[in-house]
């Protein structure tokens, strides 16, 4: 009788220590997992764009108001949901049959036109903005202004530098939505 109990308190003293490093085992996954978001947050990008039309100045740029480098994977620029290789080519759709059309990229025309390249590859830091064009003339008017709200979208697939990517769009100006991945490099879409 005495061997029995001592067998039952040895089996009862066997499952506590089995359940007590079962317990053990999942905190330490719970405490991974937490540290991991963590360690997520801590190097989150946000992109976001910011489009600026006002007499005489057009502006369009994406920041990165995040935490950690925005790793630009793809990026896709429509104008009426057809593909555009340059800034050059947008505007001249937009201004097309606009009362400013003649004077605001013809030969005449006195317009200021500054922009940069966003690629496959291009790293955007925390905290700064990336001017994608800016065009100063005295003829931009409200119909330009109009066609740049409503007919210009734009697209960046981007990734963290943990391999979390997430697509910015310049139509919907929503948070940015999260994706698997950014897929195939494509081609190189702006210049």
């Amino acid at each position: 009788m005495k061997q029995i109990r001592e067998i039952r308190v040895e089996l009862i003293i066997a499952t506590l220590a089995l359940v007590a490093s079962a317990a053990a085992s999942v905190a330490t996954v719970v405490q991974t997992r937490v540290v991991g978001n963590q360690l997520s947050a801590s190097v989150w990008p946000y992109l976001s764009f910011g489009v600026t039309v006002s007499p005489g100045h057009m502006a369009v740029s994406v920041d990165n108001d995040g935490l950690g480098p925005a790793l630009v994977r793809n990026v896709a620029l429509t104008v009426d949901g057809k593909p555009m290789t340059s800034w050059r080519r947008v505007l001249a759709l937009l201004v097309k049959g606009t009362p400013a059309a003649p004077t605001m990229l013809g030969r005449r025309a006195h317009a200021t036109i500054d922009e940069s390249d966003i690629a496959f590859g291009t790293v955007i830091r925390p905290g700064s903005s990336f001017s994608l064009i800016q065009v100063g003339n005295a003829k931009i008017d409200s119909a330009f202004a109009a066609g740049v709200e409503r007919r210009i979208d734009m697209q960046i697939c981007y990734c963290s530098i943990l391999g979390q990517c997430w697509v910015a769009d310049l139509s919907a100006q929503d948070q940015p939505a999260s994706v698997n991945g950014c897929g195939p490099k494509g081609p190189a879409l702006i210049f």
